[in-house]
């Protein structure tokens, strides 16, 4: 906890260490894709988020990290409000146009407080 009584969150690339309780996580993350997509082909990518305790409205987003280097907001959208083990599933696409690795990202805030983060890969190629 931080001297505010805050969650602290440090992540690495294999593990996130939580101090404090969230509201709610992000179950899964998945792009819901065929073996290299095409550039130009629209592709869905899915959250899927359980609530760990009573909330109100939470917040996710979704970016995408391109081949150009670019960090692009796909989708931002408020939740339902979670009961403790609730679970519901969110949504966004993004229609690549280079070649290249994808890594899309989606982060859960709770208000300004990032809450959780998930990523997955996909490699666009013709």
């Amino acid at each position: 906890m931080t001297e505010k009584g805050e969650p602290l969150f440090v992540e690495s690339p294999n593990v996130t260490i939580r101090i404090g309780s969230a509201p709610a996580e992000i179950q899964s993350m998945f792009v819901l894709t065929r073996p290299y997509p095409v550039p130009e082909e629209t592709i869905k990518c899915e959250s899927t988020i359980v609530g760990l305790k009573s909330t109100g409205e939470l917040n996710l987003e979704f970016w995408a990290d391109t081949p150009s280097e670019k960090f692009e907001l796909l989708a931002s959208m408020k939740t339902k409000q979670f009961d403790a083990g609730e679970i519901a599933k969110y949504s966004a696409e993004i229609t690549p146009n280079d070649e290249g690795l994808y890594e899309i990202h989606a982060y859960l805030y709770d208000g300004n407080k990032r809450v959780d983060h998930k990523t997955d890969t996909i490699f666009v190629k013709k």
